[in-house]
């Protein structure tokens, strides 16, 4: 549908909720009063609608990314804790192997974390 709202040469072609209005020569200057919530709703579906469910997009992803990243801080504190993989699966709604393959520092995290802040082992 285009920006514009269309007059139409009779009753039966009337569909304002696609932006066709019938009315007489003499009802013209009184159509915007009479389908002003009409049009409000056409301009809102062709230039707001898609707009704001983008925007709200990326406030969703904006919050999955902070739960994330305080999920992440949950679980280093439970470990440093001494909380076990058991009680951090049950809390995270996984199994005990799925928190740890999820959470647990991988060899090379731990081997990095033994040589100190800018060492590295000489098999990397």
């Amino acid at each position: 549908m285009s920006d514009l709202i269309a007059r139409v040469p009779s009753q039966a072609l009337e569909d304002p909720s696609a932006g066709r209005i019938f009315a007489n020569d003499h009802d013209v200057f009184g159509v915007d009063d009479t389908y002003f919530e009409t049009f409000t709703a056409i301009w809102r579906r062709e230039h707001v609608e898609g707009q704001s469910a983008l925007n709200a997009i990326t406030r969703a992803r904006r919050a999955v990314a902070v739960a994330e990243q305080d999920l992440e801080d949950a679980v280093e504190s439970a470990r440093s804790a001494g909380e076990s993989w058991e009680a951090i699966g049950r809390a995270a709604g996984i199994t005990r192997q799925s928190a740890h393959a999820r959470w647990a520092p991988s060899d090379a995290d731990v081997a990095a974390a033994k040589l100190g802040p800018g060492r590295r082992s000489r098999q990397g």
